[in-house]
């Protein structure tokens, strides 16, 4: 068992580290797939190795479902409306286009997810208050990893950032008040829908 562990943190932190590569050596758009599903592993496995109960305890093939293909048609609407208002510009085209849902949006949501449940876990272990430990999970760790993919897609262009609401203060490539929001707006999606199932579906 211990050894199978080893084997599923060292798989994840490889693709990581793939992932990294793609994006800085050879500028590849395929990057960010290969990145977040290396972060979901590791972090999968985190999870369950801090928790009392394993993510998605419980669930069972149409909970998980419901739970991805939502993620899928959230996804899908999001990208619909930043297009066409012309926040940003897709570099997946025709089959690619369609097919990129879930190694493109919704892996990396679900990545976020757990890496925020990672932290509230190990924040309500140290007996942080219930309202401080989702507010801290959400806005540091969540941002950091925010600003470490607009770096790595400065290099890999896996989506190609045209204009932003509101205001348009950067750091480097990287939009700091509304990409921040964004990536906490994806991180809390899949977290609500989490909750929701849990709740209302699973007995």
């Amino acid at each position: 068992m211990k050894s199978k562990n080893i084997i599923t943190y060292i798989t994840g932190t490889i693709l990581i580290i793939i992932g990294i590569i793609m994006a800085i050596k050879f500028q590849n758009k395929y990057f960010y797939s290969v990145f977040s599903l290396g972060i979901l592993i590791v972090s999968w496995k985190i999870y369950n190795s801090i928790s009392e109960k394993p993510l998605f305890h419980k669930f069972k093939t149409k909970h998980h479902l419901i739970f991805w293909i939502d993620i899928i048609i959230i996804s899908i609407i999001i990208d619909y409306i930043g297009t066409k208002i012309g926040y940003w510009k897709v570099s997946f085209v025709g089959m690619e286009g369609i097919i990129k849902y879930f190694p493109h949006w919704a892996i990396p949501m679900v990545s976020l997810m757990i890496i925020f449940l990672i932290f509230k876990k190990v924040l309500e272990k140290k007996k942080t208050n219930k309202i401080i430990s989702p507010i801290i999970s959400l806005t540091i760790p969540i941002t950091i990893l925010g600003i470490v993919s607009e770096y790595l897609n400065f290099f890999g262009n896996a989506w190609l950032i045209q204009s932003m609401p509101i205001t348009d203060i950067k750091i480097g490539p990287y939009y700091l008040i509304f990409q921040t929001i964004g990536f906490w707006i994806l991180t809390l999606i899949p977290y609500i829908e989490y909750k929701l199932i849990k709740k209302y579906l699973i007995k």
